[in-house]
């Protein structure tokens, strides 16, 4: 992973060669917040990379160039938005999100995949008589519609022969699922890794997951760059 991240680093660099400023703020962008809206989330490059201050220790020789980081609780929807406000210069985005985006007009330039067939879990209350996809019919279950969550669940869905109309889907973002399943009122949850630390306090349990399922299955994301930095004061 750190030499994954270096080589992010050189990307980002390589892409900033080009702009000259008195002063520059690179807006870096994240579809999404940890759990309780922390302004972290895990699994990412991007997580890695703040954490420990990577990109701003490159810069820190020019006191001009200044590094910015923005979470989006409405993940890929509201990154996008920001997006089209030009309010962006680099960020992790979905496979779903992009699409949109990009059939939307939005400028933006593939640098790098970060995750591939990252793994989806199906999260349900510990008491829950849910115990693969196929149980999901007629249930009610949270999801993060227009995310690349939503596209990976189609997939699973469609390899067990069912579609989203099968399903009661509520679209909530991940804090807000995570507080309708434990409260229950949804019967379960399609999410990431963050379900994995509730199913390890024994809050919830994990019906299913991708991991060890067919490959093609799982999220993919993407770092991004806007079609035109923004320089000058910030």
């Amino acid at each position: 992973m750190k030499l994954r991240i270096a080589a992010a680093v050189a990307a980002l660099i390589t892409s900033l060669g080009s702009v000259s400023a008195e002063e520059l703020t690179i807006r870096f962008g994240h579809p999404g917040t940890g759990l309780d809206n922390r302004q972290y989330s895990q699994g990412h490059a991007t997580s890695y990379a703040r954490a420990r201050e990577l990109i701003e220790k490159e810069f820190a020789s020019d006191k001009d160039i200044k590094v910015e980081w923005t979470y989006f609780r409405g993940a890929g929807p509201a990154l996008n938005e920001a997006v089209a406000a030009k309010q962006l210069d680099f960020f992790l985005l979905g496979d779903l999100p992009a699409i949109v985006g990009r059939s939307r007009g939005l400028e933006h330039k593939f640098l790098f995949a970060t995750t591939r067939h990252e793994p989806i879990y199906l999260a349900v209350p510990i008491d829950s008589n849910i115990k693969s996809i196929d149980d999901v019919k007629g249930k009610k279950v949270a999801l993060f519609k227009g995310t690349n969550l939503q596209l990976a669940t189609d997939r699973v869905l469609s390899t067990h022969g069912l579609t989203e109309k099968d399903v009661r889907f509520i679209n909530l973002d991940t804090s807000a699922a995570a507080a309708a399943l434990t409260s229950g009122n949804v019967d379960a949850v399609f999410g990431g890794p963050e379900f994995l630390a509730l199913a390890k306090k024994e809050i919830v349990k994990i019906a299913y997951t991708t991991k060890g399922d067919d490959p093609t299955l799982g999220r993919h994301t993407s770092y991004l760059v806007t079609g035109r930095l923004r320089t000058g004061p910030s």
